[in-house]
């Protein structure tokens, strides 16, 4: 049934079920947009006490996920890979994507919102609650600003107030502005009262911008050394290949330690740190492919054309390197159990948003009575090393013939 099933219409059918779902929040985002155009261009505006990062990246989702769903019907008959029939592997990496990239879209509380702990402190999955809530209407507000602000606290709410909380039973109501409605915390709340699932779409998030900038570093530094070493005279071959095995000689974890006592641990340390640490293996890949390519009589042409060393490595060797890039995918999941295994440790620092790891260790110190903070980030995280791992696998056996014979025979 699923091979009959193309990308794109999964595709659209997760854009559908987030509009039909979220639909509050995406009527809200598009009066913020309209709200924030119309300050963006008032000189009386501080842009930098009320255009935040929160409000950047609420806004860029609400535009990415109209894009998204007019991009997937205007294109589905012209780009091919949406035309591939979708399987489970594809559809979670699809989700896992969508996540990353519409996250705002998709948790229904700010990850870090702390609800009042008398109704919501470690609520078990599916636990079901009311939220009153005081909707005084944004046309009292006096000016833009205080329209613009009221809508942002609407979505981007911070804290809990007299005007927003949660209470176990169905409270009287006699104020005709203050509504009730029900709420369902899929996956539980934590020791603080914060809604699980929403921290862990965050957490996806980071940890995926984790892995991916990791893997870029790597690339990068790998691939450019590799192709330098592979390339060049035997000094510079062995000069490189001395420094690489100085690199594998240093544990990972102190070497990692070290980086991060040396210059902090921001987000964007952490990503260079990781790739940092994982440049070795593929360096000696991409050395050896580049030194049974090199003598090829297509390099040899475009020595004696007078291209330069960089137009070589990007068009004539990176493209037959492709089979042993793919190790980048396996080692995306490396770097994820690596982010994973530091931000348990508390060796990433706080981060805005939380990581996989973070909420883990949270959740160690309740297991007995709310397993669930913790059962969800490691069960993430295994669902994302599983689809990467097939997700590798099945490039090797597109972009190796090897393995593409040894299967078919």
């Amino acid at each position: 049934m699923m091979k009959k099933i193309k990308i794109w219409y999964y595709i659209l059918f997760v854009c559908t079920a987030v509009f039909v779902l979220r639909w509050n929040e995406i009527f809200d985002s598009l009066l913020l947009v309209k709200s924030f155009l119309l300050l963006l261009f008032s000189s009386k505006t501080n842009s930098e006490s009320i255009f935040t990062f929160e409000v950047y990246d609420q806004i860029f989702s609400i535009l990415f996920l109209l894009a998204i769903a007019i991009i997937t019907v205007t294109k589905r008959n012209k780009w091919k890979y949406l035309t591939i029939p979708i399987n489970a592997n594809r559809a979670v990496l699809i989700t896992l994507i969508y996540i990353f990239i519409e996250s705002p879209m998709i948790a229904p509380f700010n990850p870090n919102l702390q609800m009042n702990l008398s109704a919501a402190n470690k609520l078990k999955p599916l636990s079901s609650i009311f939220l009153v809530e005081n909707n005084i209407s944004s046309k009292y507000n006096k000016n833009e600003i205080d329209e613009y602000l009221f809508i942002k606290n609407k979505i981007l709410r911070e804290y809990v107030d007299d005007n927003y909380y949660l209470t176990d039973s169905m409270p009287i109501v006699e104020n005709e502005n203050i509504s009730v409605s029900r709420i369902i915390f899929l996956f539980g709340t934590d020791e603080y009262g914060r809604d699980l699932f929403s921290r862990i779409v965050y957490s996806t998030r980071l940890s995926l911008l984790i892995g991916l900038g990791a893997v870029f570093v790597t690339f990068i530094i790998g691939s450019m050394l590799g192709f330098i070493a592979g390339y060049g005279g035997k000094f510079i071959d062995s000069l490189l290949s001395r420094f690489s095995e100085m690199f594998l000689a240093v544990p990972t974890i102190f070497l990692v330690i070290l980086f991060l006592a040396a210059f902090g641990n921001s987000l964007w340390n952490v990503i260079l740190v990781l790739g940092l640490a994982s440049w070795m293996n593929l360096f000696k890949i991409v050395r050896g492919e580049v030194q049974l390519i090199k003598t090829k009589n297509f390099i040899q042409t475009s020595k004696q054309l007078g291209l330069s060393n960089f137009r070589i490595f990007t068009k004539d060797i990176l493209p037959h390197l492709m089979p042993a890039l793919i190790n980048l995918v396996f080692l995306f999941a490396n770097v994820i159990i690596a982010e994973s295994s530091l931000s348990f440790l508390g060796l990433t620092g706080n981060h805005f948003y939380p990581s996989w790891g973070v909420i883990i260790d949270e959740g160690q110190y309740y297991l007995r009575q709310a397993w669930w903070i913790s059962f969800f980030p490691c069960m993430m995280i295994v669902i994302t090393l599983l689809t990467f791992y097939n997700f590798g696998r099945s490039l090797q056996v597109r972009f190796n013939p090897f393995i593409k014979n040894k299967l078919s025979s």
